[in-house]
């Protein structure tokens, strides 16, 4: 039985986006992502994370390469083929939106939208809010929960359906310390149920140990691909985030710090 890391979800072959056709947002991207892998994309804004992300979810067209999903090319699927397509990914935007309903209805939503079975519905999302630590807010209004909850609820309407990819994009940005650490953890469980995930982040921080591989987006440059370690060079950083000179010194401190206590 092969590695479920040899099954590849998505494969993604010299990707280039632009918008106004003189400049790419993405040049020249290649990357694969297996069964179970999870990936997160640091880098500056405007860097291109976000648009990498709707690429992968069928919401743009790229304007040059390849991207295939389980082994089709979306590239040169119509529409309709596409919506079908992207019904087996899930993606949590950064900013969360919710329906005025209660938590069940919010995360039955997907379900129904893929015409699944009315039988299995109620088990499907007690087994998704289980699976986010909120299987006692059922009944809850949606509109009264917190940020962190909220976004729960939007991975757990992603879950009930079964994805074989997960997108997220920035999902400790509005959260809390201890929430940003939940969620963390959570993308750790996540993975060992076998989902892909993509994730994109600006806190180094708390990447470490919750991803198989991290790639560096900046502009104007290839993408970067490694352990964080790979990444934790402050020249390599410097020259990606193009932060004033005079914090090198704090970064090399922290990373310096970093390293001591793994030791």
């Amino acid at each position: 039985m092969s590695d479920q890391r040899d099954q590849i979800v998505v494969r993604v072959r010299k990707l280039s986006k632009s918008y106004d056709g003189l400049s790419n947002v993405l040049d020249n991207i290649s990357f694969d992502v297996g069964k179970g892998e999870t990936f997160v994309v640091i880098g500056p804004s405007g860097a291109g994370k976000t648009t990498l992300l709707r690429l992968i979810d069928l919401l743009e067209y790229p304007t040059s390469g390849r991207l295939n999903f389980s082994g089709q090319d979306t590239t040169q699927l119509d529409n309709y083929d596409r919506l079908k397509l992207r019904r087996r990914i899930g993606m949590v935007f950064q900013t969360t939106i919710l329906f005025s309903t209660n938590v069940y209805s919010n995360v039955a939503y997907g379900l129904r939208l893929r015409d699944r079975s009315e039988d299995d519905e109620p088990k499907s999302v007690s087994r998704a809010l289980k699976t986010v630590g909120l299987q006692n807010l059922e009944e809850r209004y949606a509109k009264t929960l917190s940020g962190g909850e909220a976004q729960r609820v939007a991975i757990a309407r992603i879950l009930a359906y079964g994805p074989e990819l997960l997108l997220l994009d920035e999902p400790t940005q509005h959260l809390d310390i201890g929430r940003q650490l939940e969620m963390v953890d959570l993308i750790r469980s996540l993975s060992r149920r076998g989902i892909a995930i993509l994730a994109t982040m600006h806190d180094l921080t708390l990447i470490d140990g919750a991803f198989s591989s991290v790639w560096l987006l900046s502009p104007g440059d290839t993408m970067r691909k490694g352990t964080l370690e790979d990444m934790l060079q402050p020249e390599l950083l410097e020259r990606a985030f193009k932060y004033p000179p005079r914090y090198r010194s704090m970064l090399e401190d922290r990373i310096r710090g970093r390293k001591e206590r793994v030791l």
